[in-house]
């Protein structure tokens, strides 16, 4: 079987790529922050945003190269 034409391989790529824009813009605010904390020698980063005075965090994972 050929491989789909070029036009429709970067049609695809580009709908990926917005999906993943979106679905980043929907889980991170505009009005917060990554943050790294060390815990027991190791990093990880955390998302942190401030609503209506109360400041929260959300677990975002290990740090890796």
């Amino acid at each position: 079987m050929a491989p789909p034409p070029l036009v429709l391989q970067t049609t695809y790529a580009e709908l990926l790529e917005r999906c993943a824009n979106a679905a980043f813009g929907a889980s991170f605010a505009t009005n917060g922050a990554f943050t790294r904390k060390t815990i027991n020698g190791r990093r990880y980063w955390y998302f942190q945003s401030t609503a209506d005075g109360v400041r929260t965090q959300r677990y975002v994972g290990p740090e890796t190269p």
